[in-house]
């Protein structure tokens, strides 16, 4: 079958919860330092605010009725700061593809559907960060065309 994306929908939430575990699980075990070893980065209730906010995007990825993976995206507008030039972006909150999936495209079309979503809503880039522990996602957005923009450093103390 053919892979398509979507605008997700309230009956994809289920799936998304499902995705948004696998990246708890991921990030709490490269930083459990910083990352909790339960819950969740949006419930249901979060969720469905995001499906119908239209500064938010969310897009998913089917292959017929089974679900690849999923990307989340926010309309930011910097205005009037005290040294920031004025600029509108699109934020790249998560993206997901299921382990099964990788390497089949699917986070490319996604990425293409965010694009295509910021472009749509007159923004200039798309931004994300990205965890240092995180390597295949930092090489997947660089193949993608990202580049540093700046680094989030720490010292840490205990």
């Amino acid at each position: 079958m053919a892979i398509k994306i979507r605008k997700a929908e309230e009956k994809d939430i289920p799936c998304l919860l499902t995705l948004l575990d696998t990246i708890r699980e991921l990030h709490h075990k490269g930083r459990p330092d910083v990352f909790r070893d339960n819950g969740t980065k949006y419930n249901e209730k979060q969720l469905k605010e995001k499906l119908n906010s239209p500064e938010e995007g969310i897009f998913v990825a089917y292959d017929g009725e089974t679900f690849l993976g999923y990307i989340c995206t926010v309309i930011k507008e910097y205005i009037d700061h005290n040294i920031l030039l004025d600029k509108k972006v699109l934020y790249v909150d998560d993206l997901c593809v299921i382990e099964e999936s990788r390497g089949r495209g699917v986070g490319r079309m996604l990425m293409d559907e965010a694009k295509d979503f910021a472009k749509a809503n007159k923004c200039v880039s798309l931004e994300l960060n990205v965890w240092k522990f995180d390597g295949s996602a930092e090489g997947f957005y660089r193949s993608y065309g990202f580049t540093t923009m700046s680094r989030r450093m720490e010292y840490r103390l205990y």
